[in-house]
């Protein structure tokens, strides 16, 4: 799967951890923690694949949290880790 290989190529999984519950291995050294993509509720844009796009072009950096800037991914890869992300959330 293709848009596994670009979060594992990312590191997503050193934060999020490896089925996305935000228990990576730095996941305890993070203030705030990262997400666990099952808690719909708390995605700041939006859970849908395009509004996760989004973060993921965009990033976040304050209190709430630390998502870094992910644009050196081309919108197509983006997007494939964006609907990962939405299978995760499963």
């Amino acid at each position: 799967m293709v848009s596994s290989l670009i979060a594992l190529a990312n590191g997503c999984a050193v934060c999020h951890g490896s089925q996305g519950r935000g228990d990576g291995p730095s996941a305890a050294a993070l203030d705030p923690r990262p997400r666990d993509f099952r808690e719909i509720r708390a995605y700041r844009r939006g859970a849908t694949a395009a509004a996760i796009a989004v973060t993921l072009q965009r990033g976040f950096d304050d209190s709430r949290s630390r998502m870094p800037v992910y644009d050196h991914l081309s919108v197509a890869d983006r997007r494939a880790l964006a609907d990962y992300v939405v299978r995760l959330q499963q």
